[in-house]
């Protein structure tokens, strides 16, 4: 995975595992799709293993669409969100947050890649069910859902502090 260079080299994130625990702790994923004419984002759960990101979909409708169609794809999540009171900026405001933006390429896992699409649903219910529960997933569900992989080509994390590391 490759880290694109930034302009503001002094929130710039190239640790790894800096950036790995951002996307540990995201709880939305906002995906940027392009149908050719307009830009097209939406929130969306996700799965993150390094390289890879998960997510799951209807069978059809204009996500779908487009990835069949161009499966270039953009990311983009953000934690500690925080404004804080800046008197001496001209807004009186500034924020603080961490955030990891990706780039990468998606493609529909087949349904006929059972073994595929249970690694990559466990990896996405694993994001949020911290726990280890584990779900039962039938094949009746795996034929209902459209289970999406993204390869990771670039990454970049970016943050503006200071903070109180848990």
């Amino acid at each position: 995975m490759l880290h694109r260079p930034m302009r503001r080299k002094d929130r710039e994130v190239t640790d790894q595992d800096r950036i790995d625990s951002i996307l540990d702790r995201a709880q939305v994923c906002h995906l940027a799709l392009f149908d050719g004419e307009w830009p097209y984002v939406l929130p969306i759960t996700f799965g993150y293993e390094p390289g890879h990101m998960y997510f799951h979909s209807a069978k059809e409708g204009k996500k779908i669409d487009i990835i069949k169609k161009n499966p270039r794809a953009s990311f983009c999540v953000e934690v500690d969100v925080l404004p804080v009171p800046a008197p001496k900026k001209r807004s009186g405001l500034d924020l603080l947050y961490r955030s990891v933006v990706g780039f990468g390429e998606i493609s529909v896992i087949p349904d006929d890649e059972e073994d595929r699409k249970r690694h990559a649903l466990s990896v996405l219910a694993a994001h949020y069910c911290r726990q280890g529960v584990d779900i039962p997933r039938p094949r009746a569900l795996l034929d209902k859902v459209e289970v999406l992989e993204m390869e990771i080509v670039h990454i970049t994390g970016k943050e503006k502090g200071p903070f109180i590391e848990r």
